[in-house]
């Protein structure tokens, strides 16, 4: 496992949301750890399937529609809805919209990062959330401060 993955593994609420994200970029996700979910109690299937999703993700540019669909998503990867939803929830723990989400979130991390002519509102729409104050409470959650603050971190 790699170690920024297993720092991560036992920790508060903000931490297992990081682990997620970082989760996220791997090719092979790796089972989600949690008090509701017996560990290691995903299948290698589900952890192929969500791998084929975050592909698909990134290379379809599926995570940058404002209304993704998760049938269409489903049928992409020849799987039915049901099945892809408890396939993401076994591997990461997390419902599929809040897998996306937090695809969008590293996203937004990436764009403050690099991109410093980008006001955080031009950042909002580029990563396809349609509601700030939602942008703004999931930003705060998975990284611990609001996005302005880390952009200021990142650059100082």
């Amino acid at each position: 496992m790699p170690e920024d993955l297993e720092s991560n593994i036992e920790g508060d609420k903000a931490s297992e949301n990081v682990t997620i994200i970082e989760e996220s970029r791997t090719s092979t996700p790796l089972c989600h750890r949690s008090n509701n979910l017996r560990q290691g109690s995903c299948t290698k299937q589900q952890q192929r399937l969500v791998a084929r999703l975050h592909e698909l993700l990134q290379s379809n540019q599926e995570v940058d529609k404002h209304d993704f669909c998760s049938v269409e998503l489903a049928s992409k990867l020849s799987v039915n809805r049901s099945f892809l939803f408890a396939a993401v929830k076994a591997v990461t723990g997390k419902t599929l919209h809040e897998y996306i989400n937090a695809i969008r979130i590293t996203k937004a991390r990436h764009l403050l990062e690099t991109s410093d002519d980008d006001t955080i509102d031009i950042i909002i729409e580029k990563c396809c959330f349609t509601s700030k104050s939602t942008f703004y409470r999931l930003f705060g959650e998975l990284n611990n401060m609001p996005p302005a603050e880390y952009r200021k971190n990142f650059i100082h």
